[in-house]
């Protein structure tokens, strides 16, 4: 019973985190162009900002997902010097059912913006969407009524779903497929908390050798962001002390090559040696802000992270 109310205040923290108890996937498809990777994650970023502004999070295992398309409009330049690229850009939302590819609700933008490059023309318009008025504030209603009212139909065969991914060895999927159950809004939170019991129970039990084996390898390769990365889905790097504290000392000679908020986070991590609610917690953070930029990273059934191209 008390790992059972323990597990309840982690997964309201958790959600606290996350800003919201309704989780909704965020994908990102190119459409009228090839958009760059780091567009791809600046449009997948502020769409999700704007989501969790109205209170829902991001969740990409959820089976109801906000699929983000832009369209370019007509190019034209300024007779000014120096001369400037005019471009509008219209950006469509859709709520999705992954599995039916049903479509509930959509929501559009249309952008104009006059920059000296084409690629800060895109740059802008993305940053420049607002994602506020009361269009999006019915678009994002309709979302989290059309996510209740899925759960409610469907919790406990979500919930099947996590177990068969536990049974394979895919326990970070089985964690992230629990945690999109908006428990409030359902039936079978007893069920779902169990669930997350017995998936992050056997996840710590073996992740620890595992992913400090990963990331040993990266290190090996130069990799060391990814490296960074791996070593944050360590739920207690106290499992494997010696070799976690090794492969962080040789990425702090190699500092100034990382971005410092992953940095950051893994050192808080291996800090973190007696508080185990703290370490549980600080977890689901790391997961969280792996997951914060799908579009180029994805965690494979194994716990690895894997930088997409």
């Amino acid at each position: 019973m008390k790992n059972i109310l323990f597990l309840f205040l982690l997964l309201v923290t958790a959600m606290s985190f996350a800003q919201s108890e309704f989780m909704i996937g965020v994908t990102v498809e190119n459409r009228s162009r090839e958009l760059p990777v780091d567009i791809r994650d600046m449009l997948y970023n502020q769409v999700q900002r704007g989501l969790a502004h109205h209170g829902i999070g991001a969740n990409q295992a959820a089976m109801l997902s906000v699929l983000t398309t832009v369209d370019e409009g007509k190019l034209s330049m300024t007779n000014t010097a120096p001369v400037r690229y005019v471009r509008s850009y219209y950006f469509e939302l859709q709520l999705t059912n992954k599995q039916s590819g049903e479509v509930f609700a959509t929501y559009s933008e249309d952008v104009k913006v006059a920059k000296r490059s084409e690629q800060e023309a895109v740059r802008s318009a993305v940053t420049s969407l607002t994602l506020r008025d009361r269009r999006f504030q019915e678009f994002v209603g309709k979302a989290k009524d059309e996510i209740s009212s899925y759960y409610k139909s469907n919790c406990m065969a979500v919930i099947a779903d996590a177990e068969r991914q536990l049974a394979v060895g895919n326990h970070l999927n089985a964690l992230q497929t629990l945690f999109s159950i908006p428990t409030a809004a359902t039936d079978c939170s007893e069920s779902v908390l169990e669930g997350i019991t017995k998936a992050y129970a056997d996840y710590e039990s073996i992740a620890c050798a595992r992913q400090t084996a990963y990331a040993e390898a990266l290190v090996a390769n130069e990799d060391f962001d990814s490296a960074v990365l791996q070593l944050l889905t360590i739920p207690d790097p106290g499992l494997c002390e010696d070799r976690f504290t090794a492969i962080v000392l040789r990425l702090q000679s190699v500092r100034q090559q990382l971005r410092n908020d992953a940095f950051d986070r893994l050192v808080l991590l291996g800090e973190l040696a007696v508080d185990r609610e703290e370490r549980q917690r600080r977890f689901l953070e790391n997961m969280a802000f792996i997951y914060s930029t799908p579009c180029c990273r994805e965690v494979d059934e194994r716990g690895r992270v894997i930088i997409i191209d």
